[in-house]
């Protein structure tokens, strides 16, 4: 079903082959960077991705030359970060766009999306715009379109990065129904999930594909976490509603929270209103009701370079955020807003060196989320806000990252369904329907 020989792209993929026969799943592990998703954007026949030689065959189609309608047809692709490629305003649309392309007739697609709805537990956002959308359901979205045509091959770029353990779970068992039917090859870093599922595993390393070997440990840090004050309040909700139209249900509901320094780990279900807090802490939203303070001032009415030296935000599809044509211009940037000059300590300690010459468009998902967090610490605000921070990045990369937030002198909030980085917090905050719950994190002498 997919055969590979010899595929060798710019400097991203040196000579991969890869056979897997139909109805099989394949899991590919490595690091950032190594190649993993360029080699699965060749797989779909992205134009992006121009093969400099080699031979691919994805059912019984070259799609970097058959028609795109006819590659959709018999291939389904989710990104890592699904919303970059969403076609419709609305979730229903997304779905239904797919159906159109397939000349389904209306009555059937509006059947056979309701299916899909309930499959994926969809039927409570499915008329939200998709820019409203969680990370972890915009990923739930576009696992549904990406099935909607019943494709022969199935492509995924860290499926389950950004979504809690329930959906984890119940992906993995969606993944297992496919068994036989649909051959899939999907990416991960974080393979637990996927693993017992996988016919064959392959390790990326440096462009090349070759059987799994054991992974490296991905213990956070084996130092102690360290006693953190708590008596500062940097971040304070004050009775905070929050809706994204006036006829719409709130996604947080008359929440009140204060946030010290250390680091705080806010946790939830996809859709719990975990990115809307931090949004709103940013200044990129102002409440429907109550207010918000960062240091006593109101993130929404304070002006951006003012802000930007009090607080270093990273939302989840890090690649939104680069202004600039190389890694080392955008980190200039970041601290010339704040009239800092760069802190060259975080973009080491993240392993960006290597990368400062590259165009931000050619990194990997992990490098790009590795370099949108030295961007929004090179300036060293009191206050960092990290959405997914974790998402794509390998053993190494997420230690690199644990170290410097627990490390970082000020408050650091992470939302997060990373188990281990929830416990490397010395707060946890729960978010549910819209109201927080916080406990602290014993703390390891």
């Amino acid at each position: 079903m997919i055969d590979v020989e010899g595929l060798v792209v710019a400097n991203r993929v040196a000579g991969v082959d890869l056979r897997v026969p139909p109805g099989v799943l394949a899991l590919v592990e490595g690091p950032s960077g190594s190649g993993k998703s360029t080699l699965l954007a060749a797989l779909a026949g992205l134009p992006s991705v121009a093969r400099d030689s080699g031979r691919v065959t994805v059912a019984g189609l070259d799609p970097a030359k058959a028609p795109r309608g006819e590659v959709a047809g018999r291939v389904g692709y989710v990104l890592q970060d699904p919303r970059q490629a969403f076609l419709a305003l609305d979730a229903a649309g997304e779905i239904l766009e797919r159906f159109a392309f397939a000349g389904l007739a209306e009555r059937d697609a509006r059947d056979r999306l309701d299916a899909l709805a309930r499959r994926f537990g969809l039927e409570a956002f499915l008329e939200r715009s998709v820019a409203t959308l969680s990370g972890g359901e915009a990923k739930r979205v576009a696992l549904a379109a990406a099935l909607a045509r019943e494709p022969e091959v199935l492509l995924l770029d860290e499926p389950t990065a950004g979504l809690d353990a329930d959906w984890r779970a119940r992906f993995a068992r969606d993944l297992a129904s496919l068994a036989g039917r649909v051959t899939t090859v999907a990416v991960e870093h974080d393979a637990e999930a996927l693993a017992p599922l996988a016919d064959a595993r392959y390790a990326m390393e440096g462009g090349r594909l070759g059987p799994r070997v054991a992974r490296a440990s991905a213990a956070d840090d084996p130092r102690p976490r360290r006693p953190r004050p708590h008596a500062d309040t940097r971040l304070a909700f004050e009775g905070v509603s929050w809706a994204p139209a006036p006829d719409a249900a709130p996604v947080l509901l008359d929440l009140d929270l204060a946030i010290g320094d250390g680091v705080t780990a806010i946790t939830g279900p996809n859709g719990a209103g975990k990115s809307t807090l931090l949004a709103l802490a940013a200044g990129h939203l102002a409440p429907t009701e109550g207010r918000v303070r960062v240091d006593g001032i109101d993130p929404a009415a304070c002006a951006a370079r003012a802000l930007a030296a009090r607080v270093g935000h990273v939302p989840q599809g890090a690649s939104d955020a680069f202004l600039a044509n190389t890694v080392e211009e955008d980190l200039a940037i970041a601290a010339r807003a704040t009239g800092r000059a760069p802190d060259a300590g975080v973009a080491c300690a993240l392993g960006l060196d290597p990368l400062r010459a590259r165009h931000p468009a050619t990194l990997s998902g992990g490098e790009a989320v590795r370099a949108a967090v030295a961007a929004a610490a090179t300036h060293r605000p009191a206050t960092l806000l990290l959405d997914e921070p974790t998402a794509g990045l390998d053993a190494r990369s997420r230690a690199a990252l644990v170290r410097l937030i627990r490390d970082w002198d000020g408050a650091v909030v992470v939302a997060t369904h990373d188990e281990g980085l929830v416990a490397a917090a010395d707060v946890v905050v729960e978010i549910d329907r819209g109201r927080a719950r916080t406990r602290a994190n014993e703390v390891i002498a």
